[in-house]
């Protein structure tokens, strides 16, 4: 990647946060090929890669393949698909990845990095956070609102260039990217939060930001948190009072660009979200203290196995 202007790039995926990257690469010049399921892939043909945004509107033909279709390397292969979602992808996306090949997810979540590590080399992948308030409609659109999406890439050591060079690259309109020594403790986080508010949608049948106007909803979501902070620290990474109080009022606050956790009520997703949201912090080391998360569960299980959600 000595030359950022001239990276070749994949990114397995369609969807909101997909897109929207993909979007700002394609503005600045870069070779960038989306991988994407077959539906989706038609749209994209027929309409165009669409975006609607403050921070600029785009519509147009964008380089797209489905799996089947990869024969080459890239330089650099981005996944930022939903959580459950990235062990097939990363199945996907193997002809895409070759020995100079640089990876990295965007797919938020402290365990949700070990399908990475298990998978690609230690120097050539890397973990990342997407935080913004993007979604993707039936048709194919794809809406970002304010504030600027914020993008966090974890150094895989201090000062790390490679690293460097790709949060330059991400670096768009509408989009903020950065690096950072503590991914870890970011990545935790975000799975703490979106762990505890689905669990806490799913006690009290509301979105999250209706149940934490009503006392059964603010217990709810405050112990699920203490659990998946104990989970964390049984797994060596310890959250700090101040970062999940972030997360617990950006629902509220002001230029804050993170989204609520998705709504196990709302159509346009699946059920396979909500439980892998919850199990991947239960089948981790101290998860199976999580009273609360198992509770949670255990209901979606008997009572919304058939549910959709919107991540």
């Amino acid at each position: 990647m000595s030359d950022i202007l001239k990276t070749r790039v994949l990114i397995a995926g369609a969807g909101a946060v997909d897109g929207c990257t993909a979007a700002r690469l394609i503005e600045k010049g870069i070779d960038t090929t989306l991988m994407t399921r077959p539906e989706r892939f038609e749209q994209i043909v027929v309409h165009g890669l669409r975006v609607t945004s403050p921070f600029g509107r785009f519509r147009k033909p964008v380089r797209g393949v489905v799996s089947a279709q990869l024969s080459k390397s890239y330089d650099l292969v981005i996944f930022a698909c939903r959580a459950h979602l990235l062990p097939d992808a990363i199945q996907q996306a193997a002809d895409a990845v070759g020995p100079n090949t640089f990876v990295l997810s965007l797919t938020g979540g402290g365990p949700n990095m070990e399908h990475l590590r298990r998978r690609y080399p230690a120097d050539k992948s890397m973990g990342g956070i997407f935080e913004g308030r993007v979604r993707i409609d039936a048709d194919g659109i794809i809406g970002h609102r304010p504030p600027e999406a914020r993008i966090l890439i974890g150094e895989r050591s201090r000062g790390d260039r490679v690293a460097a060079r790709i949060a330059e690259l991400l670096t768009g309109r509408g989009l903020d990217a950065k690096t950072t020594s503590e991914l870890d403790r970011w990545a935790w986080a975000r799975s703490i939060f979106l762990g505890a508010g689905v669990g806490t949608s799913i006690m009290t049948k509301r979105p999250l930001t209706d149940a934490l106007r009503f006392h059964p909803g603010q217990t709810h979501f405050a112990y699920m948190v203490g659990e998946g902070c104990a989970i964390a620290a049984a797994n060596g990474v310890e959250i700090d009072k101040a970062t999940m109080w972030r997360y617990r009022h950006s629902l509220t606050l002001v230029g804050e660009p993170l989204m609520s956790p998705p709504l196990v009520s709302d159509p346009g997703g699946s059920s396979q979200e909500a439980f892998y949201l919850m199990t991947q912090l239960i089948r981790r080391p101290g998860g199976g203290a999580a009273s609360g998360l198992r509770l949670a569960l255990s209901s979606l299980a008997d009572e919304k196995a058939g549910a959709v959600i919107d991540a």
